[in-house]
């Protein structure tokens, strides 16, 4: 851990160095840490989805889930993503509904999109 923060202090920009950084973080279920390396990783990289995904991730795992909710469907509307990886977003949307006890609206949700 110690020799990624500094590797990262010598090149804040390193996209690798800060990725492997959070997956670190997330081993070690250093979540608030990990929240802030996500933020960074959509920072540098913003065009992948994979970043925004594991951001939202990141705010899911610190129990901020009305945003997580926010930004996966910004991400849904910005990137193309694949029929599969659609339906694990589904699925993952109507789980934090239900965490927020959204019932309602979780099932709504999913009849809304059960193509």
């Amino acid at each position: 851990m110690k020799c990624y923060i500094q590797a990262i202090k010598n090149d804040p920009t390193n996209f690798n160095i800060i990725r492997d950084l959070s997956y670190l973080q997330l081993y070690l279920r250093q979540y608030q840490p990990f929240l802030e390396t996500a933020r960074k990783c959509v920072e540098l990289r913003s065009g992948l989805t994979v970043n925004w995904v594991t951001y939202s991730f990141a705010n899911y795992l610190v129990k901020n889930y009305e945003f997580a909710f926010k930004l996966l469907d910004s991400c849904e509307k910005i990137n193309q993503i694949k029929p599969q990886e659609k339906n694990e977003i589904v699925l993952f949307k109507a789980h934090m509904l239900k965490l927020q006890n959204k019932n309602l609206e979780g099932i709504e949700f999913l009849e809304n999109n059960k193509e």
